[in-house]
């Protein structure tokens, strides 16, 4: 890791900050890198603008930070579409939804789901916070400067709302046990109708060496053995939907997804949808059938 890596941190307050950078140039030139012809997303390509801009004014080349490569950049594009479309679909289902975005970096969904009723709340560290308020400042979602595996955040939200909480590209950086305390205080805060949608790596898959610790210094840390093990962290959530985002990439990534879910019989790299059950008459919902 170069001290150039390092000094750009000052822009987004740690490491795991400093990886908003792969995931907004994804989206921003990652449809014309590698001709994703069902992706287009203009404000991304201006946020990054923007940013790089920043960047070169305070001496420093933001790309270094970025992960360029096919995997990377389409693979952030294809967990980006496959969370659209299950925050479009819990909304819709309800009506009206609140849609919290934990580590909300530069994540312009709102932008992308324009016309959806939802109401749009992003909890990030102050750096980030106050950096996305430059890159972004009409953007429509309200935020919230703070740790997302403290408390306080929840006390920004409405708790009786049917809610979809949001974590893209997060979990990995957290431990197992700071992701168990996250969804039991989530499942404790929310009595509405609660979805959280989160892209999962296989357990195996997130202890191997990968590239965004050499660029940023943010190391993985979390996987879950399954979608149901990932489920079964916290009591009284279940599963809901599995996106195997993979075999969306390339060709090759999904012989890759096929080859592990046969040896492993399960879940190398998707979008994981859990739900907390809600009682009806006296009863906990059943968990449906995958």
């Amino acid at each position: 890791m170069t001290d150039r890596n390092l000094e750009a941190r000052d822009l987004f307050g740690d490491a795991v900050g400093s990886t908003l950078v792969t995931a907004l140039y994804a989206r921003a030139r990652g449809a014309a890198l590698f001709d994703v012809t069902d992706w287009d997303d203009p404000q991304a390509r201006e946020a990054w603008s923007a940013l790089d801009t920043m960047g070169r004014e305070r001496g420093r080349r933001l790309e270094d930070l970025v992960l360029t490569d096919v995997m990377n950049v389409v693979g952030t594009i294809r967990r980006s579409q496959d969370i659209d479309a299950r925050v479009r679909e819990f909304a819709v289902e309800h009506g009206h939804a609140e849609v919290v975005t934990l580590g909300v970096g530069m994540c312009n969904r709102a932008a992308r789901l324009d016309g959806l009723c939802a109401e749009w709340t992003g909890v990030d560290n102050p750096d980030v916070v106050a950096l996305r308020s430059r890159i972004l400042p009409d953007d429509a979602t309200r935020l919230v400067a703070g740790s997302v595996t403290g408390r306080d955040w929840l006390a920004e939200t409405d708790p009786d709302s049917p809610t979809v909480l949001v974590a893209e590209g997060l979990l990995m950086y957290l431990t197992r046990p700071l992701v168990t305390q996250l969804l039991t205080r989530i499942g404790d805060h929310f009595t509405g109708p609660t979805r959280l949608v989160a892209d999962v790596h296989h357990a195996a898959v997130a202890r191997m060496p990968n590239p965004i610790a050499k660029r940023t210094g943010a190391g993985f840390h979390f996987g879950a053995t399954s979608p149901q093990g990932f489920a079964r962290l916290s009591p009284g959530w279940r599963l809901a939907g599995v996106d195997e985002t993979m075999t969306r990439i390339r060709p090759a990534a999904a012989r890759a997804s096929r080859v592990f879910r046969t040896v492993s019989r399960s879940l190398m790299y998707g979008v994981v949808t859990i739900e907390r059950e809600q009682e009806r008459d006296g009863e906990p919902e059943r968990e449906r059938e995958q």
